[in-house]
């Protein structure tokens, strides 16, 4: 009997009498065990605690850190667009000095449109070497991630790398143009490279909507609509071959500006150069009207190589 309990004994400071109380040995076991559970338990949940802590800490770290990263991308990715319309522009500049001149010397080895032709590089690269995909895929890229992050990262190095490539192709091109532009300033002189009026386009080269018939005919220059009487200024070097009114073209001005190049202005209010005369590039000329087959005042421009209307557009710089 005395082997299976345990005898408590409660001594009071005076003298009271002492109080006995048996334990069994099963209960004093059984609440060991249930102590050392418990302790076992609530240090787990310390320990469980104290990494939530530390998680919640680090991911708000991480978060900061991410949206650092997105900030330094949008100012590294506007930057980089910045330099790839620069170079975008300079390459339609190419283009259209080498349309303008009907750039083709063999011996150059230069042709229209030149080495840089197309606003994409082969295999559907944009101007700095990362495709349209790519680039789309960079601005809306939220970089949450390290693998998003890589991504992102990729994506501007290989804009990064297409850059001073394309940069090189068109140096190269440009020494091109110049080395071909050396000893021609006649030809330059004589080639229309400018609006030859202000205003707005009302109608573009090509087939069109007659105004009058409303059928379907072919447009064989433009049109810029402004105040009737504004200057109409010459876009190049040439002589006035015809000066004075020629059917629907009403009050109109004939240029012959040499290799192959005239250009027309119709619709005028006035005309102030007379046939023979030679003129300057921004020659006062005459003046925007309304005079002929029109509609409201504007300005006719036509540009003809050989006789052949082309898009005015190709020679405005």
């Amino acid at each position: 009997m005395a082997n299976r309990f345990y005898t408590l004994l409660l001594i009071p400071e005076r003298s009271a009498a002492v109080r006995r109380i048996q334990l069994p040995k099963v209960a004093v076991f059984a609440g060991a065990v249930a102590a050392l559970v418990g302790i076992g338990v609530a240090g787990s949940a310390a320990i469980h605690y104290a990494y939530v802590v530390d998680q919640v800490f680090e991911n708000r770290v991480l978060r900061e850190e991410n949206q650092r990263l997105r900030e330094k991308f949008a100012v590294i990715d506007r930057r980089l667009s910045g330099m790839e319309q620069t170079v975008a522009s300079v390459q339609r500049m190419d283009q259209k000095l080498r349309s303008i001149t009907r750039l083709s010397d063999p011996r150059l080895g230069l042709a229209v449109g030149g080495p840089m032709e197309g606003a994409t590089a082969p295999g559907g690269q944009g101007p700095a070497g990362g495709s349209e995909e790519e680039l789309a895929l960079l601005a809306a890229l939220p970089a949450d991630t390290a693998e998003e992050q890589d991504l992102a990262l990729g994506l501007l190095d290989s804009r990064l790398d297409g850059l001073p490539q394309e940069a090189g192709r068109q140096t190269a091109s440009l020494r091109q143009l110049m080395a071909y532009y050396e000893g021609r300033e006649v030809l330059l002189r004589s080639t229309p490279s400018m609006f030859p009026a202000q205003g707005w386009v009302t109608s573009e080269f090509g087939v069109r909507d007659d105004p009058y018939t409303a059928e379907r005919t072919m447009h064989s220059g433009m049109d810029l609509a402004g105040r009737e009487g504004s200057p109409v200024l010459a876009p190049a070097d040439g002589v006035v071959t015809f000066a004075g009114t020629k059917g629907g073209y009403g009050n109109l001005i004939i240029l012959e500006h040499g290799h192959g190049y005239t250009t027309t202005y119709g619709h005028l209010s006035k005309i102030l150069v007379k046939v023979g005369e030679r003129v300057k590039r921004g020659h006062h000329i005459g003046a925007v009207g309304n005079t002929g087959r029109s509609t409201g005042p504007h300005l006719h421009y036509e540009v003809r190589i050989n006789g052949i209307p082309v898009n005015p557009r190709l020679f405005v710089l």
